[in-house]
């Protein structure tokens, strides 16, 4: 069976906007996919269809292939979940209550993954952070440890020079005048000890208001959904580099499992429209 494709004269849209679907409410749509459509469908590969549309067609936007992809990655899942087409019709629509009119399941999962990508990022910018600030730490201490080396190496010389400046005078206060001199060196090493475990303190407070500072900064992903009477903003791909976009799909994928079985247990909701019988 050869497929013939339909001109619509490029109409691939670049944003996820608001689909309408005619036969959204049509009987058949709730007729499960027979075994040949279901093969067709897991036969579908967007990223290969997306390599050939950059090459027959460079001037289409990149913005407009990636919703290709994610619309064929939704539509593949979703039927190998067992959804049938209204069931996918309806989760890619948004929710209309009063006057209000929500996002659609779609565009909430892409909200949830954007949001997962990019704690992800933030994390792993975090462990790279720590893993600086340990090495530092590390440099630091060994600076520390080397200077008290030498502090000692000069104290025992202080002593010698000290011993050999007093010989003149009796032993009872050549004894006496060292021992008041190592009182005072042990006294100044102290506070150097001290002084010390303060920077170090320090440096660990700096450290901690830096990550507070970091988390805080961080926001996950708004699409700013509007609210009643304005409507949802549409959603676009274009800003994503190739890694994100990557990791995006990764983590898209992984959320709609979840989401088909929870579509599966509650069954298609009513929708407006429905009362009308066939």
């Amino acid at each position: 069976m050869e497929l013939v494709p339909i001109d619509h004269g490029l109409c691939l849209p670049e944003i996820l906007d608001d689909p309408y679907f005619e036969w959204l409410h049509w009987p058949q749509s709730a007729v499960p996919f027979s075994e040949s459509e279901v093969e067709f469908i897991a036969a579908l590969d967007p990223l290969q269809d997306a390599d050939i549309l950059r090459t027959e067609l460079p001037s289409l936007r990149e913005s407009a292939i990636r919703i290709l992809v994610l619309c064929t990655t939704f539509l593949k899942q979703a039927v190998a979940a067992g959804l049938c087409l209204a069931d996918i019709g309806d989760m890619m629509t948004r929710e209309f209550s009063t006057l209000e009119e929500g996002p659609s399941v779609l565009e909430i999962l892409c909200q949830q993954a954007e949001e997962s990508m990019n704690r992800s990022a933030t994390l792993a910018s975090s462990d790279e952070d720590d893993a600086v600030d340990e090495d530092s730490s590390r440099d630091v201490g060994k600076e520390i440890q080397f200077e008290m080396e030498c502090d000692d190496d000069d104290d025992d010389d202080f002593t010698e020079n000290c011993i050999g400046e007093v010989l003149d005078i009796p032993l009872l206060l050549q004894r006496k005048a060292c021992e008041h001199r190592l009182d005072s060196l042990r006294e100044d090493d102290t506070e150097e000890d001290y002084d010390d475990g303060d920077s170090d303190d320090d440096d660990r407070e700096e450290t901690k208001i830096g990550g507070i500072t970091k988390s805080v900064s961080f926001s996950a992903a708004d699409f700013n959904y509007e609210s009643a009477g304005s409507g949802c903003k549409s959603i676009s791909f274009k800003d994503f580099t190739e890694e994100e976009w990557a990791v995006f799909l990764k983590k898209f994928e992984q959320l709609l499992p979840e989401a088909f079985e929870v579509r599966k247990s509650t069954g298609l909701r009513q929708r407006l429209g429905t009362s009308c019988k066939f």
